[in-house]
């Protein structure tokens, strides 16, 4: 344990962890950040949370809005997280507005990057807004939350605003079991969230309870839900406002697909190389025609075809396809 410091309010501050948790105020977070970045740069006093944590599997707890200028990076297994929040009807996907937030200046960055090992090594993020001060359409690179070759990970009820990419996972060895759950991740210039292997790596990608919008903005020039080399099993999801909504591409397989709505996207679902694929209760709108290799079309809230065509597929092999 660390010292113990008596200040005018009698605040007990202990530098070190308290049964494996890691409060970023303990190394010098001013935690006084505001929506538009004002405030102190707590990049560094995080980052000293996060290495602290990594090195016992701990977690990083972050109690208000900490303003960060630069990339925050893993390379163990930690836990990122904040207090919870406020119930917010307008908060989409979650239900609530989380407490604990990474303020972000960065329009070409990361806000935080876990690197793996491809065998032992991921991360749990939960109950955090990651929120970019600049808008969405002037960033240039950088994902709210990168996984690299990350093995076993869950990302659940956080928000990520205002960012290149929304959550990606990533990598050219080997990503297996990464949850991501209950997040909303809006206002996004590229990809929304994303699995982007450079080959069949990564298995048993799950993505459920999903907001992933732009429906207030721009497109983004991607995908809100990007699949490539995986094995996804996506659920109760929306994707609103890109250029595709669901994108799967190289080795994507053995996916299943559950209500999934792909609504107001240039392309509703781009369907490019996959294999052996199971869509129960998907409606992909935006539709004007059926692919022959794989029977499956929807409608818009009035009813009938949308205006763009929605469905493209090359390459499928082996479909077996539901719709009902």
């Amino acid at each position: 344990m660390g010292a113990v410091t008596k200040g005018a309010n009698f605040v007990l501050r202990v530098v070190g962890s308290h049964f494996g948790v890691f409060n970023v105020r303990w190394y010098g977070a001013a935690c006084d950040a505001t929506a538009a970045g004002a405030g102190t740069d707590d990049t560094t006093a995080v980052q000293a949370a996060i290495t602290a944590a990594q090195a016992v599997n701990g977690t990083v707890f972050i109690p208000a809005r900490c303003k960060v200028t630069s990339t925050l990076t893993a390379t163990a297994s930690v836990t990122i997280c904040g207090p919870g929040g406020a119930p917010d009807s307008g908060s989409g996907a979650i239900g609530y507005a989380p407490r604990g937030q990474l303020i972000s200046t960065s329009t070409s960055g990361d806000v935080i990057a876990v690197t793996g090992n491809s065998s032992s090594i991921g991360a749990h993020i939960h109950d955090l807004a990651i929120v970019g001060v600049t808008t969405y359409t002037s960033h240039t690179a950088g994902a709210g939350i990168r996984l690299t070759n990350c093995i076993g990970s869950t990302i659940e009820r956080v928000t990520v605003f205002n960012k290149y990419d929304g959550i990606v996972s990533d990598g050219a060895g080997t990503s297996w079991f990464t949850k991501i759950r209950d997040c909303e991740v809006a206002l996004i210039k590229h990809h929304g969230v994303s699995a982007e292997m450079s080959a069949f790596g990564h298995g048993f990608y799950h993505i459920n309870g999903c907001q992933i919008t732009n429906g207030n903005g721009t497109k983004g020039t991607g995908a809100g839900i990007n699949l490539t080399n995986c094995t996804p099993y996506v659920s109760n999801c929306e994707a609103i406002g890109f250029a595709t909504g669901v994108s799967l591409y190289g080795r994507t397989e053995y996916g299943y697909f559950s209500e999934v709505l792909a609504d107001t996207c240039t392309l509703g679902w781009n369907l490019n190389g996959t294999q052996v694929l199971d869509y129960t209760d998907t409606m992909p709108t935006n539709t004007t025609s059926v692919n022959p290799f794989l029977l499956m079309c929807g409608v818009n809230a009035a009813g009938t075809p949308g205006s763009a065509s929605a469905l493209y597929v090359d390459y499928m092999l082996s479909a077996s396809t539901k719709m009902r």
